[in-house]
């Protein structure tokens, strides 16, 4: 077993999160990293708060509603590494 910390980020102050998980040696770690925050990070889906133009897709054009989403998602990364075990249980 090993033991990975990923850092979920969306470039604004305040969303980033950490998510730590228990995997077997052979994971793919790059592959769970994006479906980590794919459908763990609480920010994935974009809201008011992060759309240029407004707060959602009623709001105006539909076709800026995407162009907000694409430059949003544009923008999310994340970041992983291996930590001990104690890390792992004193954050998990």
């Amino acid at each position: 077993m090993k033991y990975i910390k990923f850092t979920c980020s969306n470039g604004y102050c305040g969303c980033d999160e950490e998510i730590y998980e228990e995997v077997e040696e052979n994971t793919d770690v790059d592959e769970l990293a994006q479906e980590i925050l794919t459908n763990c990070y609480s920010f994935y889906e974009p809201d008011g708060r992060f759309l240029t133009h407004s707060s959602g897709w009623n709001d105006y054009d539909y076709d800026e509603y995407e162009e907000d989403c694409d430059e949003y998602e544009q923008n999310l990364s994340i970041d992983w590494e291996e930590v001990t075990k104690e890390e792992y249980e004193e954050n998990a």
